[in-house]
């Protein structure tokens, strides 16, 4: 059986496991992750999701392929890529199941977040990927909010992520025990359930944020990104703009807030794709059109009706 659907409404869905001595991708399809050979067609079907699998991430040296459901039973499976087999299993740690996830550029640690449940509680995350049973080195909950559904770790400062829902954006940092603890967040949400593990302490903000003073329309948020070697990060929207987080400390703000400092339209589209390749921003929208930015978001190189 050669699968040829993939999962297309999963932002995603489909990653690059080629290196030097390899071209193949992975894709969701459903319930099944799929390997396929660009080389030779040769598909292998990965099993034992009992829903579709929501989230796809792989880890920067490609070795290991980690997916995750939503729903009853949920689990999440860390996939050797060289043998295809499951090196990690969790299993139900959420009643809801998954709603994002990313891996460290260290390929060490793994953020999640679960879909919110009946009371639209949702709960965070920090794992060892390679050692999943011992539980998480840190966890907490938000309540009452936008739900994050897009999560992203700072490139330069594996202790620091972004995540966003559709008018929010949270930057959060966490710390382990023998570490010196974080300073406490300021935030939208409803906190009367904020906690932490014992492993550990996981705490945000997250930036006011009013299209009026730009003096236009912004659309929902859609996905987020750090800006390697910099405190900048981006947030895409549904009306093709992004948002620019600037370090709130050149304005003799507190250290570690952020503030919104403008919004530069990229696409016509919704985007629902950021990454960087090297030293550019590439960017990819709901028309299939494919963009690439200098580090000052000035575009270089564009692929349009593919």
């Amino acid at each position: 059986l050669v699968v040829l659907g993939f999962t297309s409404l999963v932002i995603g869905s489909v990653s690059s496991l080629q290196d030097a001595e390899r071209n193949l991708i992975c894709y969701l399809s459903g319930h099944v992750l799929v390997v396929h050979d660009v080389e030779t067609g040769k598909q292998n079907k990965l099993q034992g999701h009992k829903n579709a699998i929501k989230c796809l991430k792989t880890s920067p040296d490609k070795c290991m392929i980690c997916t995750a459901d939503s729903g009853f039973n949920s689990m999440l499976i860390v996939w050797d890529s060289e043998t295809l087999e499951p090196a990690q299993i969790l299993e139900s740690p959420y009643e809801t199941g998954f709603e994002c996830m990313d891996i460290s550029t260290c390929g060490k640690y793994l953020i999640t977040a679960s879909s919110p449940d009946s009371f639209k509680k949702q709960e965070f995350a920090v794992w060892e990927v390679l050692d999943l049973a011992k539980g998480p080195l840190c966890t907490t909950s938000i309540s009452g909010g936008d739900k994050q559904y897009s999560v992203a770790f700072n490139p330069d400062n594996k202790r620091e992520f972004i995540t966003n829902g559709k008018e929010t954006a949270c930057f959060w940092s966490w710390q382990v025990p023998e570490e010196s603890s974080s300073p406490g967040g300021q935030n939208k949400f409803a906190q009367d359930d904020m906690a932490s593990s014992p492993g550990g302490t996981l705490s945000y903000i997250s930036p006011s944020f009013n299209s009026a003073d730009f003096k236009q329309k912004v659309g929902k948020f859609t996905a987020s990104i750090f800006m390697p070697g910099t405190k900048t990060a981006l947030t895409a929207t549904s009306d093709g703009d992004v948002v620019v987080w600037e370090d709130a400390s050149i304005i003799h703000q507190r250290a570690g807030d952020r503030f919104a400092s403008k919004v530069l339209r990229l696409h016509s589209q919704p985007i629902g794709v950021l990454a960087w390749h090297g030293q550019y921003l590439v960017t990819g929208a709901a028309d299939g059109f494919v963009r690439f930015f200098d580090d000052k978001l000035r575009l270089v190189a564009w692929f349009e009706d593919m």
